[in-house]
């Protein structure tokens, strides 16, 4: 099995825990040195540290090549407020204020399906099939 790009997920697959650091200093040199630590992630606050989706932006293209997995704990449970960390290259999200079944179900429904654009190719939908586990 090759390596996952997401480091968390490999080790959760594993059986293994997974650690986190906080962001700490918002630059390039700060995600450096959170990657040299022992944290499989780094943790950046949409919901306390009040980081705006600009801010958000910036910190995922500093941790891009780092060895360590760049997650957002998102401010809500809007959808929107969900996707937008991921489109600026997040691989996760802590969502705030899941106290039941149902919620958890609701928010996994969000993300289980994937609209493909008509003219895509196949290799495309391949790659979509394969990353949400349906190919």
């Amino acid at each position: 099995m090759s390596a996952r790009i997401n480091r968390a997920i490999e080790l959760l697959e594993q059986g293994q825990p997974i650690y986190y650091t906080g962001a700490g200093e918002r630059s390039y040199e700060g995600g450096k040195k959170a990657a040299g630590t022992w944290a499989d992630f780094i943790m950046y606050d949409m919901e306390a540290a009040c980081f705006d989706i600009g801010k958000i932006k910036d910190q995922m293209a500093m941790c891009r090549g780092l060895k360590i997995v760049p997650m957002v704990n998102v401010a809500s449970q809007d959808p929107v407020m969900m996707q937008l960390p991921l489109d600026c290259g997040a691989m996760g999200l802590m969502i705030p204020v899941v106290e039941t079944r149902e919620q958890a179900e609701k928010i996994a429904a969000i993300f289980s399906e994937v609209i493909i654009a008509p003219d895509a190719d196949d290799a495309a939908k391949a790659v979509l099939a394969k990353a949400v586990g349906r190919g």
